[in-house]
């Protein structure tokens, strides 16, 4: 059966931390992003015997993109042809900042514990080539949106179908294009499975982005079950209703790649902020260690969709339980006291 109908308790107090959907057009990829070159930009690198000059980029005959992972700029033909391979050195781990005595900033790479400052422009790791997340260097998105749909009301079905909750997540890998859907997976609000499918990517994949998605070739060799886009957005449809809540982390992210307009959405990185607050924001591994005291997302072989969707889900239930407590405790000292004032006046009158 798809789709766990939530229970109206649960529901009505998680539909109060249900925002409106996530912007397109704003992205957690700042210096991560890419976009045209400018005409400012004179030679930037060589291929061979021919250079890159103002005037080819004002022409419109290469693209700048700029790595995510070692932010160095490459060029890119219109047709998504790579206008030369080079390989790309990189840190995966995020940049850690602590402040030390005196005030002291100290930086150093989650993945190998080395000081930012003294691996200025050097990796621990190293890839075939560079990638692009496909947004645009000074933000914003690439338009026109085309292929995007809206979930839509189910006005003739039961609240049960209609008034359900799930939890997403969903798996990307770097294609010509940057960043497109490999795996979706939807958890119900009992955590069980609802639905899970490999996507097939409509252009060429350079890298899986197999330490965080899981993903590899052999995967769509041994599972050939694989849909496109537009199957899964029709699936989607056919069982998550406009109605229906959505739970994930880094919602905006997962929306953007299944390319689905939804209104009612819980985003665990908004509803557990980071202590230095926006644009920093929790992982969803330090969320489920801090309050479900649990580990996650510790295979080297990649993230687990079904295991991030179901975290989401119980961080959430977690949250919500905390809060009634804290409701409850707050109505018990409420209605204590009248009670306890008006033993003061009797014992008063007594006197």
């Amino acid at each position: 059966t798809l789709g766990n109908p939530a229970t109206p308790s649960t529901s009505s107090s998680t539909m109060q931390y249900a925002a409106s959907s996530p912007n397109l057009f704003n992205h957690s990829r700042d210096s991560q992003s890419d976009d045209l070159m400018t005409s400012s930009v004179g030679v930037v690198q060589e291929k061979s015997s021919h250079s890159i000059t103002t005037a080819t980029v004002e022409n419109g005959d290469l693209l700048e993109r700029r790595c995510v992972r070692c932010s160095k700029s490459f060029y890119m033909y219109q047709s998504g042809q790579y206008y030369s391979k080079e390989s790309c050195t990189y840190h995966w781990g995020k940049l850690r900042t602590d402040l030390q005595q005196y005030g002291d900033i100290y930086q150093t790479y989650h993945c190998c514990g080395a000081q930012a400052i003294k691996v200025r422009n050097k990796g621990c790791s190293t890839a075939k080539m560079h990638v692009w997340s496909g947004f645009p260097i000074n933000g914003g998105i690439f338009g026109p949106l085309d292929g995007f749909i809206k979930t839509r009301t189910m006005k003739g079905a039961c609240k049960e179908v209609r008034y359900t909750v799930y939890g997403l997540d969903c798996e990307m890998c770097y294609t010509t294009i940057g960043l497109e859907l490999t795996k979706v997976t939807v958890v119900g609000l009992d955590g069980k499975l609802v639905y899970e499918t490999l996507v097939r990517p409509e252009n060429e994949i350079i890298d899986y982005n197999t330490r965080f998605s899981g993903i590899t070739g052999k995967d769509y060799l041994v599972v050939r079950a694989s849909k496109s886009l537009k199957e899964v957005q029709q699936d989607i449809n056919g069982f998550i209703s406009a109605d229906s809540i959505l739970i994930g982390h880094g919602l905006e992210n997962d929306l953007r790649a299944l390319k689905v307009i939804h209104d009612h959405v819980i985003d665990t990185s908004l509803v557990f902020p980071h202590f230095y607050g926006l644009p920093y924001r929790r992982s969803l591994r330090s969320l489920a260690r801090s309050y479900l005291k649990r580990e996650i997302q510790g295979n080297v072989w990649g993230h687990d969709s079904y295991e991030d969707a179901r975290a989401s889900i119980e961080l959430m239930l977690w949250k919500v339980r905390k809060d009634m407590e804290k409701s409850q405790q707050a109505h018990d000292i409420l209605t204590q006291q009248p009670a306890h004032h008006h033993q003061q006046a009797t014992d008063h009158r007594h006197i």
